[in-house]
């Protein structure tokens, strides 16, 4: 579970720039284990927006879903299996930079 959390903690940096108006981030993402040195989950990720200040996480292999708007509050999660005390978050700091939070537990 941690090493997941983690690659999708690298993946979730990638869409830092998802309210632009023309967003080069949103779309489908595959690992390249050539320019990594941790690929845990060897599906696509897909990077959307479906509602403006929203930003969705899917990796459909996993049934792994995460939602909702970078201000730091906690994200909608949706995954098999998922510890009931998992909570993870995103605050966009500037159009390109992300920080991304997965707490167990608080």
């Amino acid at each position: 579970m941690k090493k997941f959390l983690l690659a999708l903690v690298l993946f979730a940096a990638s869409a830092a720039t998802a309210f632009a108006a023309q967003n080069p981030w949103v779309g489908r993402w595959k690992p390249d284990a050539a320019k990594s040195n941790f690929v845990e989950v060897e599906d696509t990720l897909i990077i959307s927006s479906p509602a403006a200040g929203v930003l969705r996480w899917e990796y459909p292999a996993i049934k792994f879903k995460m939602q909702g708007n970078p201000d730091g509050s906690n994200m909608i999660l949706s995954y098999p299996n998922m510890p009931t005390d998992l909570t993870e978050s995103v605050t966009m700091l500037t159009p390109t930079k992300l920080m991304y939070l997965v707490k167990v537990d608080g």
